[in-house]
């Protein structure tokens, strides 16, 4: 993206009637306003974002996307500032609340239409599944939160892509280095896990699929809703306990029953 082309887009600047709407509209907290440029030949929306305080709107961000990558400007800044971050966290999360009233609203039906339908031309170039607000939960299927919906899909999507060239980049620096000492001997994976790492291993265990994992001898077991241990032989319809009764616990110790070391425990929710 030619950051400098964008920066000499002027900032949008609101209207008397703009101006107005905190007063007239107090469960607002952010105000949304479009506009679809060419800038350095690529086709860019332009999605700007204003925040309410008190009975006042604020410049807050605006978001540049184009096909390959997006960027975003700190309109709080005198001077232009970059940042990155997904729509959703630029807004704090922000969601319609009846009991909270607080919510996004986009300036115009006009608008509103102007982002939803570069975002889905953006997914039909680029060959994806169209993006509906059918892929949020119902409660969150109000007017701003389809639009940052939207939003958000694309700014992932360039993400996810980012990192993926990036590790593609990584990988192929370290095939390149450890093509010069060509295939693994056959005992290799077995040398690495019980002699290098022999003092590294862990009982990983998962509360929401019930199952528990030793790196040391690669066994997997069965367990509870209270994280105990059982053997099952027909897809949990028996359980055989193990004895004495064995609970994991995050970076708490168990014994593997099938390999006996005493190993720490980590929860995959939340360990590394």
């Amino acid at each position: 993206m030619n950051k400098r082309a964008l920066a000499a887009v002027p900032r949008p600047e609101l209207t008397e009637k703009q101006k107005e709407l905190p007063g007239n509209m107090p469960f607002m907290k952010y105000l949304f306003t479009a506009e679809r440029l060419v800038v350095d030949g690529e086709d860019t929306l332009i999605v700007n974002v204003f925040k309410a305080d008190k009975e006042k709107l604020l410049p807050d961000t605006r978001t540049f996307c184009q096909a390959d990558d997006f960027i975003v400007q700190d309109l709080s800044a005198p001077k232009t500032k970059w940042k990155t971050g997904s729509i959703y966290y630029q807004t704090n999360g922000v969601y319609w609340s009846p009991e909270k009233r607080t919510s996004i609203v986009a300036n115009s039906l006009g608008e509103r239409d102007l982002i939803i339908t570069w975002l889905k031309e953006w997914r039909e170039k680029q060959g994806l599944k169209p993006y509906t607000p059918d892929d949020l939960p119902e409660w969150r299927r109000n007017e701003g939160d389809v639009i940052r919906g939207y939003l958000d899909s694309y700014q992932q999507e360039i993400k996810s892509r980012k990192l993926k060239r990036k590790h593609n980049a990584e990988k192929a620096e370290i095939d390149k280095k450890m093509s010069l000492f060509g295939n693994y001997p056959e005992d290799y994976d077995k040398w690495v896990t019980e002699d290098v790492f022999r003092d590294e291993n862990f009982i990983f265990f998962d509360i929401q699929n019930n199952f528990a994992y030793c790196t040391a001898c690669l066994s997997v077991l069965s367990m509870d809703k209270d994280r105990t241990l059982y053997y099952s032989k027909d897809g949990g319809r028996s359980k055989e306990y193990v004895q004495p009764p064995i609970k994991v616990k995050h970076n708490g110790d168990a014994t593997c029953p099938h390999c006996g070391r005493s190993l720490q425990c980590k929860s995959i929710r939340r360990g590394r």
